[in-house]
Protein backbone atom coordinates (compact mmCIF):
# COMPACT_ATOMS: atom_id res chain seq x y z
CA UNK A 1 0.00 0.00 0.00
CA UNK A 2 2.56 2.70 0.90
CA UNK A 3 4.98 1.04 -2.47
CA UNK A 4 1.66 2.18 -4.12
CA UNK A 5 0.49 5.54 -2.57
CA UNK A 6 4.49 7.14 -3.56
CA UNK A 7 4.18 5.79 -7.02
CA UNK A 8 1.00 7.21 -7.16
CA UNK A 9 2.29 10.59 -6.23
CA UNK A 10 5.00 10.41 -8.63
CA UNK A 11 2.58 9.97 -11.38
CA UNK A 12 0.72 12.81 -13.50
CA UNK A 13 -2.74 13.22 -12.15
CA UNK A 14 -1.61 10.89 -9.24
CA UNK A 15 -2.45 7.71 -11.86
CA UNK A 16 -0.22 7.84 -15.12
CA UNK A 17 3.32 7.00 -15.14
CA UNK A 18 5.10 8.35 -18.29
CA UNK A 19 7.42 6.36 -20.40
CA UNK A 20 11.16 7.79 -20.15
CA UNK A 21 13.19 8.76 -22.97
CA UNK A 22 12.02 10.78 -26.45
CA UNK A 23 8.25 11.39 -27.06
CA UNK A 24 6.35 9.59 -29.63
CA UNK A 25 5.47 12.67 -31.44
CA UNK A 26 5.88 16.48 -30.73
CA UNK A 27 3.88 19.75 -33.54
CA UNK A 28 3.79 23.15 -32.75
CA UNK A 29 0.21 22.32 -30.96
CA UNK A 30 0.59 19.37 -29.42
CA UNK A 31 3.20 16.66 -27.88
CA UNK A 32 2.40 12.41 -27.58
CA UNK A 33 3.62 10.45 -24.77
CA UNK A 34 3.10 6.59 -23.53
CA UNK A 35 2.00 6.02 -20.40
CA UNK A 36 0.90 3.18 -17.90
CA UNK A 37 -2.24 3.75 -16.55
CA UNK A 38 -2.37 2.82 -12.40
CA UNK A 39 -5.86 4.80 -12.48
CA UNK A 40 -7.67 1.37 -11.57
CA UNK A 41 -4.76 -1.09 -8.90
CA UNK A 42 -7.19 -4.08 -9.85
CA UNK A 43 -6.58 -3.92 -13.73
CA UNK A 44 -4.80 -6.66 -14.84
CA UNK A 45 -2.69 -6.33 -17.33
CA UNK A 46 -1.75 -2.40 -16.65
CA UNK A 47 -3.04 -0.55 -19.37
CA UNK A 48 -1.11 1.12 -21.45
CA UNK A 49 -1.98 4.60 -22.87
CA UNK A 50 -1.39 7.70 -25.15
CA UNK A 51 -1.34 10.98 -23.56
CA UNK A 52 -1.78 13.80 -25.70
CA UNK A 53 -0.95 17.03 -24.58
CA UNK A 54 -2.53 20.19 -26.28
CA UNK A 55 -2.38 23.85 -26.09
CA UNK A 56 -5.52 25.52 -28.13
CA UNK A 57 -8.92 24.52 -27.40
CA UNK A 58 -9.65 24.52 -31.32
CA UNK A 59 -7.77 21.59 -31.47
CA UNK A 60 -9.20 19.81 -28.79
CA UNK A 61 -12.87 20.53 -30.48
CA UNK A 62 -11.59 19.14 -33.38
CA UNK A 63 -10.35 15.80 -32.13
CA UNK A 64 -13.33 15.43 -29.95
CA UNK A 65 -16.13 16.45 -33.40
CA UNK A 66 -14.28 14.34 -35.01
CA UNK A 67 -14.61 10.88 -33.42
CA UNK A 68 -18.53 11.78 -32.99
CA UNK A 69 -20.66 8.69 -34.40
CA UNK A 70 -17.48 7.05 -35.74
CA UNK A 71 -17.39 3.46 -35.15
CA UNK A 72 -13.95 2.20 -32.33
CA UNK A 73 -13.08 -0.18 -35.21
CA UNK A 74 -11.80 3.10 -37.02
CA UNK A 75 -10.56 5.38 -34.91
CA UNK A 76 -8.59 5.40 -31.75
CA UNK A 77 -11.07 6.44 -29.09
CA UNK A 78 -9.98 9.20 -26.63
CA UNK A 79 -10.59 7.95 -22.71
CA UNK A 80 -10.63 11.49 -21.18
CA UNK A 81 -9.64 15.15 -21.43
CA UNK A 82 -8.38 16.91 -18.83
CA UNK A 83 -8.04 20.80 -18.85
CA UNK A 84 -5.94 23.26 -16.56
CA UNK A 85 -8.37 24.90 -14.21
CA UNK A 86 -6.74 28.13 -14.15
CA UNK A 87 -5.77 28.48 -17.92
CA UNK A 88 -9.10 27.53 -19.85
CA UNK A 89 -11.78 29.63 -18.95
CA UNK A 90 -15.61 28.87 -18.60
CA UNK A 91 -16.42 29.41 -22.17
CA UNK A 92 -13.30 27.30 -23.48
CA UNK A 93 -14.25 24.60 -21.29
CA UNK A 94 -17.71 24.91 -22.22
CA UNK A 95 -16.44 24.25 -25.55
CA UNK A 96 -14.90 21.52 -25.04
CA UNK A 97 -17.81 19.60 -23.01
CA UNK A 98 -20.47 20.52 -25.94
CA UNK A 99 -17.41 18.37 -28.33
CA UNK A 100 -17.50 15.84 -26.05
CA UNK A 101 -21.50 15.40 -26.36
CA UNK A 102 -21.66 12.94 -29.02
CA UNK A 103 -18.96 10.45 -27.41
CA UNK A 104 -20.16 8.30 -24.59
CA UNK A 105 -18.30 6.99 -21.45
CA UNK A 106 -15.47 10.03 -21.36
CA UNK A 107 -14.52 11.45 -18.57
CA UNK A 108 -14.27 15.18 -18.39
CA UNK A 109 -12.08 17.32 -15.24
CA UNK A 110 -10.57 20.04 -14.99
CA UNK A 111 -7.83 20.15 -12.61
CA UNK A 112 -5.74 22.81 -11.01
CA UNK A 113 -1.92 23.29 -11.73
CA UNK A 114 -2.45 20.71 -14.87
CA UNK A 115 -0.39 23.02 -16.75
CA UNK A 116 2.86 22.87 -14.83
CA UNK A 117 2.49 18.78 -14.66
CA UNK A 118 2.58 18.57 -18.03
CA UNK A 119 5.97 20.23 -17.96
CA UNK A 120 7.74 18.46 -15.57
CA UNK A 121 6.43 15.03 -16.76
CA UNK A 122 6.48 15.31 -20.56
CA UNK A 123 9.03 18.03 -21.08
CA UNK A 124 12.01 16.92 -19.00
CA UNK A 125 14.80 17.85 -20.15
CA UNK A 126 17.29 15.03 -19.44
CA UNK A 127 15.31 12.71 -21.28
CA UNK A 128 13.58 14.98 -24.00
CA UNK A 129 16.02 17.58 -25.16
CA UNK A 130 18.33 16.16 -28.49
CA UNK A 131 21.99 15.71 -27.73
CA UNK A 132 25.17 17.75 -28.98
CA UNK A 133 28.29 16.34 -30.10
CA UNK A 134 30.24 14.95 -27.11
CA UNK A 135 26.97 14.08 -25.23
CA UNK A 136 25.98 16.90 -23.59
CA UNK A 137 22.23 18.29 -23.02
CA UNK A 138 20.98 21.26 -24.58
CA UNK A 139 19.42 23.44 -22.17
CA UNK A 140 15.89 24.33 -22.76
CA UNK A 141 14.74 27.07 -23.93
CA UNK A 142 12.69 29.51 -22.38
CA UNK A 143 9.85 29.17 -24.90
CA UNK A 144 9.93 24.92 -23.48
CA UNK A 145 9.93 25.69 -20.47
CA UNK A 146 6.82 27.58 -20.56
CA UNK A 147 4.01 25.91 -19.34
CA UNK A 148 1.40 26.50 -22.57
CA UNK A 149 0.10 23.15 -22.79
CA UNK A 150 -3.47 23.13 -20.71
CA UNK A 151 -5.33 19.80 -21.86
CA UNK A 152 -4.07 16.51 -21.95
CA UNK A 153 -6.01 14.06 -23.88
CA UNK A 154 -6.34 10.24 -22.81
CA UNK A 155 -6.38 7.72 -25.43
CA UNK A 156 -6.04 4.20 -26.48
CA UNK A 157 -1.93 3.10 -27.04
CA UNK A 158 -1.55 1.65 -30.46
CA UNK A 159 1.28 -0.87 -31.46
CA UNK A 160 2.48 1.08 -34.11
CA UNK A 161 2.41 3.70 -36.63
CA UNK A 162 2.34 3.16 -40.14
CA UNK A 163 5.00 5.23 -40.00
CA UNK A 164 6.96 3.03 -38.08
CA UNK A 165 6.18 0.05 -40.13
CA UNK A 166 7.03 1.01 -43.80
CA UNK A 167 10.21 2.22 -42.29
CA UNK A 168 11.48 -0.96 -40.25
CA UNK A 169 8.94 -4.31 -41.07
CA UNK A 170 10.67 -4.09 -45.07
CA UNK A 171 6.85 -4.82 -46.28
CA UNK A 172 7.04 -1.87 -49.33
CA UNK A 173 7.35 -3.77 -52.81
CA UNK A 174 7.45 -7.03 -51.32
CA UNK A 175 4.50 -8.21 -48.36
CA UNK A 176 1.46 -7.54 -50.57
CA UNK A 177 -0.59 -9.33 -48.33
CA UNK A 178 -0.08 -7.07 -45.22
CA UNK A 179 0.00 -3.97 -47.74
CA UNK A 180 -3.41 -4.69 -49.06
CA UNK A 181 -4.37 -5.56 -45.62
CA UNK A 182 -3.58 -2.48 -43.99
CA UNK A 183 -4.66 -0.22 -46.99
CA UNK A 184 -7.92 -2.50 -47.11
CA UNK A 185 -8.08 -1.62 -42.96
CA UNK A 186 -7.60 2.50 -43.62
CA UNK A 187 -9.34 2.83 -46.97
CA UNK A 188 -12.68 1.59 -44.79
CA UNK A 189 -11.50 3.76 -41.99
CA UNK A 190 -11.44 7.05 -44.08
CA UNK A 191 -14.61 6.31 -45.26
CA UNK A 192 -16.37 5.89 -42.53
CA UNK A 193 -14.97 9.05 -41.91
CA UNK A 194 -16.81 10.55 -45.08
CA UNK A 195 -20.06 9.22 -44.30
CA UNK A 196 -20.44 10.84 -40.97
CA UNK A 197 -20.11 14.18 -43.52
CA UNK A 198 -16.33 15.00 -42.78
CA UNK A 199 -12.66 14.74 -43.59
CA UNK A 200 -9.43 14.25 -41.84
CA UNK A 201 -7.75 16.49 -43.88
CA UNK A 202 -4.23 15.05 -42.23
CA UNK A 203 -4.33 11.78 -43.29
CA UNK A 204 -0.38 10.50 -43.56
CA UNK A 205 1.48 7.48 -42.36
CA UNK A 206 2.47 8.91 -39.18
CA UNK A 207 -2.15 9.31 -38.33
CA UNK A 208 -2.25 5.21 -39.16
CA UNK A 209 -1.34 2.84 -36.11
CA UNK A 210 -2.26 -0.41 -35.93
CA UNK A 211 -3.61 -2.20 -33.33
CA UNK A 212 -2.94 -5.93 -32.88
CA UNK A 213 -4.32 -7.25 -36.39
CA UNK A 214 -6.20 -3.84 -37.83
CA UNK A 215 -5.29 -0.26 -38.76
CA UNK A 216 -6.76 2.49 -37.62
CA UNK A 217 -6.95 6.57 -37.85
CA UNK A 218 -5.70 8.86 -35.07
CA UNK A 219 -5.32 12.88 -35.19
CA UNK A 220 -7.82 14.68 -35.67
CA UNK A 221 -6.80 18.08 -34.68
CA UNK A 222 -7.70 19.40 -38.24
CA UNK A 223 -10.89 17.35 -38.93
CA UNK A 224 -13.67 19.70 -40.76
CA UNK A 225 -17.09 19.21 -41.36
CA UNK A 226 -18.00 19.04 -45.17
Amino acid sequence: ECSRAMRTALCLLNRFEVDGGPLLHRSATAAVAAATDHGDPEAKPVPRVALKAMRGVEQVRAELEGRAGLDPRYVIAIKAVYADEEAVDAGAWDTVVSAAAGLEGIVLERVPGLSSSIQAHLFKPDARQPKQAGGLVRQPTLSSLTPQHCFILVLELADRSLFHTIGHDQIAGKDWPAIRHIASDLGLALDHVHSEGGIHADFKPLNAVGERDSWKIIDFDVFCKV
